[in-house]
């Protein structure tokens, strides 16, 4: 009997505890951000902080495929730690009414792996670690611009469907796993095999390490649940922790990324993620 290649990691309902130590964005004492956030709905700065959060982390990918850390998979590890946890967030989530988010018993939930490896007419087709990269990029892409539409229809209080979230959710959960398993290509680029039981069996197995040993270490560490919101702020936890466990040009890297999202309109992020997305069509080819 041919064993079944495995193709989704269940997301449990239980993954992050209702009652467990959720982000809570630091209350500001810069009088033209309080003026902002005053003059959004409630619910808009936990929206806007996870957008700059997918932008952050976009960015932060896009610096790892042009060599620009040191310490690439400490960067990577904290993204795709807040990835899926946001992913958990976006899928247990019911954005039905635009005034608040409104939670809903949540449900256990696939995520599709990445495809690392597949076969087609008989031949087997093996990502390249530049390859991986690009599709976590253009993954992240689609999330930042779809959250970016639902942040204008959340201020204009129009309806954000259910389906559009849940898509964005599984979407992001798919890069933050594909993130988490870019050890297993080698220092050449190459994966060690060529057989796609075995090398999507691992993907997963990275996947299950995220869910479970990755999230419980990263929370204890900064003593909340990670998220992508939480990179979407300069003084968050999350970004603190990692930017004092890594090499200082990677500290400065990341601070100075944080503070360039930080300080771009919401409404101008999707632009600057269109710019990004051109430099690396330019300097990777």
């Amino acid at each position: 009997m041919t064993e079944r290649v495995p193709q989704i990691l269940t997301l449990p309902s239980g993954y992050l505890e209702k009652s467990g130590p959720h982000y809570v964005p630091f209350a500001s004492h810069d009088e033209l951000e309080i003026a902002e956030r005053r003059s959004q709905p409630r619910g808009d700065l936990t929206l806007a902080h996870q957008l700059r959060g997918f932008v952050f982390s976009h960015l932060a990918v896009s610096e790892t495929m042009l060599g620009a850390f040191k310490k690439p998979e400490k960067v990577t590890a904290a993204i795709a730690v807040a990835g899926l946890a946001t992913a958990w967030y976006m899928l247990a989530q019911n954005p039905a009414n635009t005034r608040e988010l409104q939670e809903i018993e949540p449900m256990n939930k696939n995520i599709q792996l990445p495809k690392f490896a597949e076969e087609a007419e008989g031949a087997v087709h093996t990502k390249t670690l530049e390859e991986a990269q690009r599709d976590i990029s253009l993954g992240l892409e689609s999330v930042i611009f779809g959250a970016s539409k639902n942040l204008q229809k959340y201020r204009d209080k129009r309806r954000i469907s259910l389906e559009s979230n849940e898509k964005l959710g599984k979407a992001l959960g798919t890069a933050s796993i594909a993130l988490r398993s870019l050890g297993l290509f080698g220092e050449d680029g190459e994966l060690s095999s060529d057989n796609v039981f075995d090398i999507q069996t691992a993907v997963k197995k990275s996947g299950k390490t995220l869910l479970n040993d990755d999230t419980r270490e990263m929370t204890h560490a900064i003593e909340s649940y990670p998220s992508m919101a939480q990179l979407g702020h300069v003084e968050s936890p999350l970004l603190v922790h990692l930017r004092r466990n890594v090499p200082k040009a990677d500290s400065d890297a990341l601070n100075e990324l944080s503070w360039l999202v930080a300080r771009t309109d919401t409404d101008r992020l999707p632009a600057l993620t269109a710019e990004v997305h051109k430099r690396l069509a330019v300097e990777l080819g």
